[in-house]
């Protein structure tokens, strides 16, 4: 009987580790463009942006000028985002979900995952080149 909490506790924790199933505060992204990139312009930015999007599995439509929405599905479940951006900042604010057990300003930690891959690969290209 011991035994049997020991493996269940393991893997309670090995599962937790990988993110599933486990509920998190939705994560937000609001970020300044570096200094060295808002020179190149919105339309440069926007591209930088779709380039991140594509990489990383996401498919995004333009809303308006400024105004992207990324979806990514994987199993059963998807993820929209809305992303804003302008020559000073971009953010990323989730739209709406699909059996991502969304209420309370949580969420399944997958899509905190994906929305800061999603991040990282947007800060990545807007990085200047030194």
């Amino acid at each position: 009987m011991k035994a049997i909490r020991i493996v269940g506790a393991a893997l309670a924790l090995a599962l937790a580790g990988c993110g599933f199933g486990i509920n998190t505060e939705i994560h937000v992204v609001d970020k300044p463009i570096p200094a060295a990139v808002q020179p190149a312009g919105v339309y440069q930015i926007e591209a930088f942006i779709n380039q991140a999007i594509t990489t990383k599995g996401w498919k995004a439509d333009k809303i308006r000028p400024g105004e992207l929405r990324a979806t990514q599905e994987w199993d059963n479940k998807a993820a929209v985002v809305t992303i804003f951006y302008s020559q000073q900042r971009y953010s990323i604010r989730l739209h709406s979900s699909l059996n991502l057990d969304e209420r309370d300003g949580r969420i399944d930690n997958q899509y905190n995952i994906r929305v800061r891959a999603l991040e990282s690969e947007i800060d990545r290209r807007m990085k200047p080149a030194t």
